[in-house]
């Protein structure tokens, strides 16, 4: 019996918990399969007074069985779910065939903070986790956007009904886009434009620091920090306008540009199927390794488009099916109609595009928010 065990050596929240593997590598490889006995695997994550663990036995079925993409722990601990700076701890692997140990080692492990983001092909396509419609600071920023809503829609009864709004009439089986019936939905993003821009009055601040040799990595602040800090990054906002979006029901996206990142939304549902089914003509393109940029990587996953996307984004941008909106300027102050021509301006250079993530098609695919603790639980 051989075994071939390379754990990773730091791992975020993000990762973990959407099923990602600890393993660069996990393989048991024997000559005879058919006669070996049984092997109990065991894998232990410390966690302060907790401890995470995964515990299966394997018969042998071939030479080589790869357990690399089995092998999760529960991560319920609150240490996994509170960490605010990246602490050591270690990763316990035994493997024993009845009474023989044939591997036992401790493994340094180094867990970053729950709210670290690297923007590499392995983690960038987690971003759509650290999207928090049910933050406590997203619920109030609806709350608020109430009044705005039913002013600027004319109606006292207005509320965030998202979509519902649209007649079906407003995108005609041809094509041909009725502009005053997808108002409603324009409406809508304005109203939560306006509690963000008059109620919270929004400063620019700096990513906190990372502690991280690794360039791809940035700290980014939850909604209810940018909240309490009355200020955010350009990720930040995006990340807490896409969170807005997503509780009324609005489907949002994220751009990154390089060194930038800027939300949008789709003005109907109609015109986000008709972009998922573009995707399948850069689907295959080029292929980054695991310390590139996440835009190298065109369509690893269905929610994340590469840079080969470009034409496609900016032609619904150009068909006002699909509205960028630049965030930074709540910053500065300027109006709704200001933003989203900064916004159409940001993603006009095929070179300045990195990728856009579909917030929608993540949660499909399972992709859901972290559940992450606050400081007050």
């Amino acid at each position: 019996m051989r075994c071939a065990i390379e754990p990773f050596p730091e791992l975020n929240y993000a990762v973990l918990h959407n099923a990602q593997p600890l393993f660069r590598r996990f393989v048991l490889s024997c000559d005879a399969p058919e006669q070996a006995e049984p092997l109990d695997v065991e894998v232990a994550v410390h966690m302060g007074a907790e401890e995470a663990r995964y515990e299966r036995r394997v018969v042998m079925q071939h030479e080589r069985e790869n357990l690399t993409r089995d092998i999760h722990v529960p991560l319920t601990a609150d240490v996994a779910r509170g960490v605010h700076e990246a602490i050591n701890t270690s990763l316990q692997v035994r493997v024993r065939q009845g009474d023989r140990v044939l591997y036992h080692d401790s493994h340094r492990l180094r867990l970053l903070p729950v709210d670290q983001w690297r923007d590499n092909r392995r983690d960038g396509q987690w971003l759509p986790s650290f999207v928090l419609p049910r933050d406590p600071a997203v619920m109030g920023a609806i709350a608020q956007s109430q009044r705005y809503n039913r002013v600027l829609r004319d109606d006292p009864t207005a509320g965030f009904e998202g979509y519902q709004c649209v007649p079906d009439s407003a995108v005609t089986a041809g094509g041909h886009i009725d502009e005053e019936l997808l108002l409603g939905v324009d409406r809508q993003v304005e109203a939560i434009w306006a509690t963000l821009l008059h109620d919270w009055q929004l400063g620019y601040i700096n990513p906190p620091p990372s502690y991280s040799k690794q360039l791809d990595s940035q700290r980014l602040r939850m909604p209810s920090a940018v909240l309490a800090d009355r200020a955010g990054t350009c990720i930040d906002l995006a990340l807490l306008f896409a969170a807005c979006l997503e509780l009324v029901d609005i489907y949002p996206v994220v751009f990154l540009l390089e060194g930038h990142a800027l939300p949008g939304w789709w003005r109907h549902p109609s015109f986000r199927e008709e972009y998922m089914q573009m995707t399948g003509n850069y689907s295959g393109a080029v292929q980054a390794d695991a310390s590139g940029s996440s835009a190298a990587n065109a369509q690893a996953v269905p929610w994340h488009a590469g840079r080969a996307s470009w034409d496609e984004v900016r032609g619904l941008i150009l068909d006002r099916k699909l509205v960028p909106i630049e965030t930074v300027r709540l910053t500065e102050h300027c109006g709704f109609v200001e933003a989203i021509e900064a916004g159409v301006e940001a993603l006009s250079d095929r070179a300045d595009y990195d990728s856009m993530l579909d917030i929608i098609t993540a949660r499909q695919r399972q992709i859901t928010p972290l559940p992450l603790l606050r400081d007050d639980q």
